[in-house]
């Protein structure tokens, strides 16, 4: 090559350090636009494969915790996740999972305690509230002082 403009841009996928002859393939957890001179690390809520040249948005019903990750991880029963989630989000208190393997919203993923039921929070049943106590339903304590709660 005698000139600047004989080289070729770096594919996508890889990346090409200054006077590199080949291109270099984008380890997992990094991406590499075309023309990249290094890799660039994933973000939290992304993931990247092997020579990704752009980050992937976590999907729903699954979610990406940590930077630099190439794979993405299921939300469990009990919790939902939307498009692009860092991390679980769990059903509230009053209500328990629905076991919907789509669970991308709280809607699909969370059902709601019946009358005479509660449940709290991290917790992914309801049980019978109290003798003597009034539970409406969607109820978050065992003894509720509340109607409302």
């Amino acid at each position: 090559m005698t000139s600047k403009s004989d080289c070729l841009a770096c594919p996508s996928g890889h990346y090409c350090p200054t006077a590199s002859i080949y291109p270099l393939p984008c380890k997992n957890g990094t991406y590499c636009p075309q023309g990249s001179s290094s890799p660039r690390i994933c973000s939290a809520s992304y993931y990247c494969p092997t020579q990704s040249d752009s980050q992937k948005i976590c999907p729903a019903a699954f979610y990406c915790p940590v930077v630099s990750s190439d794979q993405y991880l299921k939300c469990v029963n009990g919790t939902y996740c939307p498009e692009g989630s860092q991390s679980m989000t769990y059903c509230p208190s009053g209500s328990f999972g629905s076991s919907d393997p789509y669970d991308t919203t709280i809607d699909n993923s969370c059902t709601t305690c019946d009358p005479g039921y509660y449940s709290s929070m991290f917790s992914n049943t309801c049980n019978k509230c109290t003798v003597g106590y009034v539970c409406l339903g969607n109820t978050s304590s065992p003894t509720p002082t509340d109607p409302v709660t």
